[in-house]
């Protein structure tokens, strides 16, 4: 929501209220600018101070967990650490899909008032061209599943089993929430 308002704002000021100072004739023409630059602000400042917002998460799935809702939720509840996920996430407008495994995930105790989830960049991945998307290292996630999901409950399990944690050889009491 705090996105979509920073958006509309920015929109608001530049479309409507810039241009109409501009081209008032009782109005400095200094305030057209400085109205532009002030309206990008909120804008600005939630892409600094917050991780992308997480919209979808793709869980692949064993064969054997697709046959029953009580296969999926046992699945869920002890999911291994090699399983794979599809975050999708939204920074300005357009969608960003991460492939991950879910081992490389874990709480950030950091975070004030949100729920934001840290990722463990493999090397592999952090030695890229120079021209490629930097490998994203933070989620915003709302916590409870909402909207039309298939399943209740799945996220939610799949978020203990986040927050559990697995353990790495001289991480343990570092990064993860037990």
């Amino acid at each position: 929501m705090v996105k979509l308002t920073s958006i509309f704002i920015f929109i608001y000021g530049a479309l409507l209220v810039a241009p109409g100072y501009y081209y008032s004739p009782l109005e400095s023409t200094w305030k057209a600018p400085a109205t532009l630059a002030l309206s990008a602000v909120p804008l600005l400042l939630m892409t600094v101070t917050t991780p992308p917002f997480v919209t979808f998460v793709h869980l692949t799935l064993p064969i054997w967990a697709r046959a029953s809702s009580a296969r999926l939720h046992r699945y869920a509840q002890a999911i291994p650490s090699t399983a794979e996920l599809d975050v999708t996430t939204m920074r300005w407008i357009w969608p960003r899909v991460t492939h991950l495994r879910i081992s490389e995930l874990h709480i950030d105790a950091n975070a004030i008032g949100a729920m934001t989830i840290k990722r463990e960049v493999p090397e592999a991945l952090k030695q890229r061209p120079w021209w490629t998307w930097r490998p994203l290292k933070s989620f915003y996630v709302a916590g409870k599943s909402a909207g039309k999901i298939p399943e209740r409950g799945v996220w939610d399990e799949t978020l203990q089993c986040i927050v559990r944690g697995w353990d790495k050889p001289g991480l343990r009491g570092k990064m993860f929430v037990r």
